[in-house]
């Protein structure tokens, strides 16, 4: 696997924190798209479907910063290892 291939952990750990303040700032639009509308409106379908699709690309996200997490690790750990041999 090359260098180049490897996505570092700040360059995911920037498009999370990204991810969620977008998440949040969708939250917090279709919030205020309720509160001006009194309660009264239905959030149209299309705020809600991209809520539910920010929020699983945040999930995946999430999945992806952990399992890149655990591998950097684990070679980590292994170099530890040769080093020390």
């Amino acid at each position: 696997m090359s260098k180049a291939s490897i996505p570092t952990r700040s360059r995911i750990d920037l498009a999370r924190t990204r991810l969620e303040k977008a998440v949040s700032e969708a939250e917090a639009a279709v919030d205020r798209f309720v509160q001006t509308a009194g309660g009264k409106a239905e959030v149209p379908e299309e705020l809600q479907q991209e809520l539910r699709s920010a929020r699983a690309e945040n999930a995946e996200l999430r999945q992806v910063n952990q399992q890149v997490s655990e591998r950097l690790d684990h070679v980590i750990l292994r170099l530890k290892t040769v080093l020390e041999s």
